[in-house]
């Protein structure tokens, strides 16, 4: 009678680093699909627009510099994690944490330059906040909208006969406005030469335009990464199928 004796063993190293290289390799691609799917929500609008309550925000430039752009993805070295969103930038955050962040679950907003305003608010000195100092930014600016009005006729008899220039037109929003609507206004700008003109000015840009600085209030959220991980769970699922 012969008698044997049998021992198995296995060598799990190899299949645990196959196992890790293709849980990798899935972590990379579902990553890559989220953040494209993510890009894909922010559609581009005019800087004068801004995206109902509920639905993902817009962009008021394209580009690489672009707030799409900015949504990015890291895995960790082992392949075990993934982080996906926008990239946090430089600039100061607002008070209740960065702009992206406020953006997907709402919050509150920091004080910062109206868009929307009669000209560019990067002219303006930060602060601006009563007509007297708006009157001061146009008369230190040496022009202003001295005859503004919705109706075109009324700023021609206004102009009269010897201002010989141009009438030019803007839209100016309707801030009461949901969804936020504008309205054309036809304008004549002149030479500030009293604090009398630049006052009328002023009072017709905040009539029309507000303030060129906006106050902190409060955000409402416009998700775009929750609902890109809910609508694409199932797709980016199959990428851990037969990893081995």
């Amino acid at each position: 009678m012969i008698g044997t004796e049998t021992k198995v063993t296995m060598d799990t190293g190899g299949l645990t680093a196959l196992i890790e290289r293709g849980s990798k390799k899935a972590m990379y691609r579902a990553s890559g699909l989220l953040m494209r799917m993510a890009r894909q929500k922010i559609r581009y609008r005019s800087y004068m627009m801004k995206s109902d309550p509920g639905n993902p925000p817009f962009k008021h430039m394209t580009g690489a510099n672009s707030f799409s752009h900015s949504i990015r993805f890291a895995v960790d070295p082992n392949g075990m994690t993934s982080v996906i969103g926008p990239e946090r930038q430089a600039k100061p955050g607002n008070p209740g944490g960065p702009a992206p962040h406020t953006l997907e679950f709402g919050g509150i907003s920091a004080p910062g330059n109206n868009t929307l305003w009669f000209t560019q608010s990067k002219r303006v000195p930060p602060g601006v906040t009563t007509v007297s100092q708006v009157a001061d930014f146009f008369k230190s600016w040496g022009w202003g909208p001295l005859f503004l009005d919705e109706n075109r006729d009324v700023v021609a008899a206004g102009v009269g006969r010897k201002w010989s220039r141009r009438i030019s037109h803007k839209k100016a929003p309707i801030f009461k406005s949901k969804p936020l609507q504008f309205r054309t206004v036809y304008y004549f700008s002149v030479k500030m030469r009293t604090m009398r003109q630049a006052r009328r000015a002023a009072e017709n840009a905040v009539k029309y335009f507000g303030y060129p600085v906006v106050r902190s209030g409060t955000v409402k959220a416009r998700p775009y990464m929750g609902p890109t991980l809910v609508e694409n769970f199932e797709r980016i699922h199959v990428f851990w199928r037969d990893v081995v």
